[in-house]
């Protein structure tokens, strides 16, 4: 047996993906590194886990709920120091950014609103 016709699908930066997961092509789904939700890829495991879900259920038959997006947070340690990021580290064109340091606790905060 060998591989099925061709089938293309849109994409940008990774193959194109709706609320449900579904590429351009609605009988195919795409979820992880490969899926483009809103301009936005992760490549995080967390993310896939729930994409594949919601994919599944959807490729079933299932009610299940849709896909909003997710906000990234990575927590890591540099160097013996807890590093964490959560959302978006840009603001937007109407966004504010408030940055604050602390030379006591070598702290660095930023806030994107």
């Amino acid at each position: 047996m060998g591989p099925g016709p061709r089938r293309r699908v849109e994409g940008g930066a990774g193959i194109t993906v709706d609320a449900t997961l579904r590429t351009s092509d609605k009988s195919i789904y795409a979820v992880g590194d490969a899926a483009e939700f809103q301009q936005e890829r992760h490549g995080l495991w967390a993310v896939a886990v729930e994409q594949a879900r919601i994919a599944a259920a959807h490729a079933l038959g299932v009610p299940h709920p849709v896909y909003e997006g997710h906000v990234p947070v990575t927590r890591l340690k540099v160097s013996g120091v807890q590093v964490c990021s959560a959302g978006r580290i840009e603001a937007s064109a109407n966004g504010h950014t408030r940055v604050h340091r602390s030379a006591d606790t070598a702290a660095y905060r930023k806030l994107v609103v």
